[in-house]
């Protein structure tokens, strides 16, 4: 089974969950700057974080087409302001949202949020709005699985890509959402075991 590329944008980023001895042998990290000189393909997945350069990225649009049409998952979390794939379109803020707006409805199952309920998500510390404020639109023929602003913005989708997958998330880095250490972590876990199970 091929190791999962974790990128980093900041020092140390995700060390808390990356670094655990569970995960040693399934992620390699790497700085995001370092991408260009690593051969994607000998990886099921990269998973970028949502302080990455996506200036930086842009430039490496054709390599990311190409790790997914060959069959790899490519993780996006964040807000797209500078599209790496000309079928993706900047992200789009809720307008005026209200605390109904920052409810989390889910549309499709899926197995990274497999144990959790949609509803879960709605707030960290009692402070709405930690998984999402509005989505990066999702491109034709996506798998919707959460959505907010009472369902018309997708915050979390699926696409196919060629033989592989771009799994996006128009929020917070996955993993930084739970108050609990124990859940943040399955969710990186979850995150890993379905980027292997498709690549295989």
């Amino acid at each position: 089974m091929k190791p999962i590329l974790y990128v980093m944008s900041l020092p140390n980023q995700g060390q808390a969950f990356w670094g655990q001895p569970e995960f040693k042998e399934r992620v390699v990290v790497v700085d995001q700057y370092g991408l260009a000189d690593i051969e994607w393909h000998n990886y099921s997945g990269v998973i970028v974080s949502m302080h990455s350069d996506q200036r930086w990225l842009q430039t490496l649009s054709d390599r990311i087409a190409d790790f997914m049409k060959q069959g790899g998952c490519f993780v996006f979390q964040g807000h797209i302001a500078y599209p790496f794939l000309p079928e993706l379109q900047r992200f789009t803020p809720m307008p005026s949202p209200t605390l109904e707006d920052f409810a989390v409805q889910l549309h499709e199952p899926h197995p990274v949020f497999a144990g959790f309920e949609a509803t879960s998500f709605n707030c960290r510390k009692g402070v709405a709005g930690f998984w999402g404020r509005g989505a990066n639109p999702a491109p034709p023929g996506s798998r919707i699985l959460n959505t907010m602003g009472q369902g018309a913005y997708p915050v979390d989708w699926e696409w196919t890509y060629g033989d592989g997958k771009l799994f996006m998330h128009g929020g917070n880095d996955l993993w930084t959402n739970r108050e609990s250490m124990a859940e943040n972590t399955q969710l990186f876990r979850q995150l890993l075991d379905w980027i292997q199970e498709v690549e295989q």
